[in-house]
Parts: C-alpha cells; sequence; structure tokens
C-alpha cells in the first residue's frame, strides 16, 4: 500500500536531475550570450576609436591641404606684386616661369615629418630673414605634412579660344599640330583615327554656330551624337572641364590620356574685359618659359637631328634649372631660334606670335597627408589685373575657375 506522501517524495526525486540539467542549459546560454555580447561590444568600441582616429586624420589632411592652397596662393600673389613692382621702379617688362618666387616651394613636403627639408629650402633660397624660428616651431608642430604642386595653364593649348573662327585660328593650328604629332603617328593610325579631322570634330563641337567644317568629315555637327543612346547635341559653348573632350565624337579615353596634359578649357577668353572675340584670334596664347618639352616637339616637327638632339639638351637643362627662356616679347624669336632652331617661313604664319612671356592662369595641386589619409584639392585661379580690380571693386586679386577635391586612405 502506497502512501500519497511517498509518491509526492518520489516524483520530487525524479524531477531534481531534471531541473539541474535545465539550469545548467540556461546558465550556459546566459554566459554565451554574455560572451557574444562583451565580444560585439569590443569589436564595436574597436571600430568607433578606428572611425573616430580616421575622421580625425581625414579633418588634419584636410585643413594641410588648405593650408598648402593658400601658401600656393599666396606665393603666386606675391609674384604677380613684385612684377608689377619691378616694372613700376625699373620698367622691367615682368615674366612668368618655374624661376619665379612660386616655383622655389614647388613640390615640396612641408610640416611637423619633413621640417628638416624644409630648413634645406631655407638656407638654399637664403630665406632665413623672412622665416623666424616662431615659423619653425609652428611648422614642427603639425601632425602630417603639406605639399603644393603648381603649373601654368598658359603652357597648354586653350580649346576654349575654339569660340569663333577668328578666335580658334591660332588654337585650331595648334591643336592639329598636337594631334598629327610624329611620336604619336602610329598610336593615331592603330586608332584608326584621322588627327585632323579629330581636331576639326572638337572645334565644331565647341564653336558657337552650328556649321560644320569640312575639314571634320561630318555631315552635320550633331550627327555622331544624335545615333547614340541616349543621344545629346553639341555643346556649342566653351567646355567646363578638359574632360568634357570625351564627348567629341573619336575622342575616346586612350586618346584622352595621351593628349589632355597639354590641353586646357582655361581661362575663358573675355571674362575680364570687353574686348572684341577677334583680337583673341590674334593674341599669344603659349607661355615660351612653361611650355613642356614635348609639346614644344609636337609644335616644331621640322627640327633637324643635330637641333633636335641639342633642344633635348637645352629643355631638360632648362627645366632642372628653371631657367627663364625668354624674359619679354622681344627675345622669343630667338629663343625659339636657339631652342628648336625656328625662322618664319615666307607666306606662313610667323609661330613665334604664338608665345609670350606671362601667364594670368594657374593650376594648383595640393596635398595634405596625416598618417594613412591624405586630401587632394585642385584649384584653377586666374590672377586679376589691378585695372580691373580698381574698376570692378573688387577686393581679391584671384578669382576660382575650377576645384575639385576628396581623400583617400
Amino acid at each position: 500500500m502506497i502512501f500519497y506522501g511517498d509518491h509526492l517524495d518520489q516524483n520530487s526525486s525524479l524531477s531534481k536531475p531534471r531541473e539541474a540539467g535545465i539550469s545548467i542549459i540556461i546558465s550556459l546560454a546566459v554566459i554565451v550570450f554574455i560572451i557574444s555580447f562583451v565580444a560585439d561590444l569590443m569589436v564595436t568600441s574597436q571600430v568607433n576609436h578606428r572611425l573616430t582616429v580616421n575622421l580625425q586624420d581625414s579633418a588634419r589632411a584636410e585643413y594641410l591641404a588648405n593650408s598648402a592652397q593658400n601658401l600656393a596662393i599666396f606665393l603666386l600673389t606675391i609674384d604677380r606684386g613684385v612684377d608689377l613692382k619691378t616694372f613700376e621702379m625699373a620698367q622691367i617688362m615682368p615674366s612668368d616661369s618655374r624661376a619665379d618666387i612660386w616655383g622655389m616651394l614647388n613640390d615640396i613636403a612641408i610640416g611637423g615629418d619633413e621640417t628638416e627639408t624644409l630648413k634645406m629650402i631655407i638656407e638654399m633660397f637664403g630665406l632665413s630673414e623672412f622665416m623666424d624660428r616662431t615659423l619653425i616651431r609652428q611648422l614642427e608642430g603639425l601632425i602630417g605634412h603639406f605639399r603644393f604642386i603648381i603649373t601654368d595653364e598658359s603652357a597648354r593649348i586653350n580649346l576654349s579660344h575654339l569660340q569663333t573662327s577668328k578666335m580658334g585660328t591660332r588654337a585650331i593650328q595648334a591643336l592639329e599640330r598636337l594631334l598629327n604629332c610624329p611620336s604619336e603617328q602610329i598610336f593615331m593610325d592603330d586608332k584608326n583615327q584621322d588627327p585632323t579631322e579629330l581636331a576639326y570634330k572638337a572645334f565644331d563641337y565647341i564653336d558657337l554656330n552650328k556649321k560644320v567644317r569640312n575639314k571634320s568629315a561630318l555631315s552635320t555637327e550633331n550627327a555622331p551624337y544624335d545615333r547614340l543612346n541616349p543621344s545629346y547635341k553639341a555643346a556649342n559653348r566653351p567646355l567646363m572641364s578638359v574632360n568634357q573632350l570625351r564627348l567629341v565624337d573619336g575622342w575616346d579615353r586612350e586618346i584622352h590620356m595621351v593628349f589632355s596634359p597639354f590641353i586646357t578649357v582655361f581661362p575663358v577668353p573675355n571674362k575680364f574685359n570687353n574686348q572684341p572675340r577677334s583680337e583673341f584670334g590674334s593674341m599669344p596664347f603659349l607661355n615660351i618659359n612653361t611650355t613642356s618639352q614635348e609639346l614644344l616637339q609636337c609644335l616644331f616637327p621640322d627640327m633637324t637631328p643635330d637641333c633636335y638632339n641639342q633642344f633635348i639638351l637645352t629643355t631638360t637643362k632648362n627645366f632642372e634649372d628653371n631657367v627663364t627662356v625668354a624674359s619679354d616679347a622681344s627675345t622669343i624669336s630667338e629663343a625659339l631660334r636657339n631652342l628648336v632652331c625656328y625662322r618664319p617661313i615666307d607666306n606662313e604664319e610667323d609661330l613665334t606670335r604664338w608665345f609670350r612671356t606671362t601667364s594670368s592662369t594657374y593650376r594648383i595641386k595640393a596635398q595634405g597627408v596625416t598618417a594613412d589619409t591624405t586630401y587632394h584639392k585642385q584649384i584653377v585661379i586666374e590672377r586679376l589685373s589691378p585695372e580691373y580690380m580698381k574698376t570692378n571693386s573688387v577686393s581679391s586679386s584671384w578669382d576660382m575657375l575650377y576645384l575639385r577635391h576628396g581623400s583617400s586612405y
């Protein structure tokens, strides 16, 4: 005979192992959850810390790039002031080249981890009286460094001159010579592109009228673009960027990579004065002191072997030593005769009239570096004349024509 109390004791003894097993499972689950939570918290904390550091480095790099940009603009402004004062006091015509003030610190790293380099540059150019020890200490306190590269836009063929036939007379001749450059002839043949046709397609795309030129081999300006999907029309206005040349029929990525370094669209003529467009067609547009060796080779392809060898040696040395090729307009003809053995030919335009010795528009590539973060800025500025500033009550001595910026890790 079994009593009720005995039955309870028996069930109780059977349930204890089961309850203990459930408790262990619950405890293990809680432990696993806690471990997972702590691990996730540690990972999240590390990620947040890394994000904070990256944001901090990005901000520092951006400020350093801004410093590079401001210093470059300051040097270009000072250079213009020195030229104007020199002309006022000694009637010496201004000229612009890499030997100017802005070229002294070109592509030189400046900052806390590059202070020794700056000290060497200061001693080399005799700038000690302008830069005291306080400035050096401030630069030493920078976390990272910055640098800038200033290049002259007048060293390139300005396609903004292709607005009208009269304006574009010299620009289209220069562009045609560039695309017909002997060193790129095989490349253009492989691309199955006629250089002259391509040059005039660009002319038709940019000029303000809608008339097609015979040398472009097009039936209408918009013929090659109407059949695309999506279709578009010729711009018939100055380009906002050299990259817009990719929209011209036949101007593909490879052609752009080869020729775009020798082309610009800045500045758009007539922005800061009221001269007739026709006058810009007869104005010089290339600075002989900054035009690259490669572009000169294309513009003057008829050099004899002896002249070519001497040309390579001279231009290489001029670039390394930052030599001014011509000091004013009166010396350009002699400079081209000595440099590329050029002598004007009867019944042909004198190519010395393509060149000048001054520039107003510059491209600044600024870079700020902190740890693994690099911030890039690229701007194009045009220095304004004192006459324009006075007439239009403008306080800034320069105008920004182009801006691009961003960071990389």
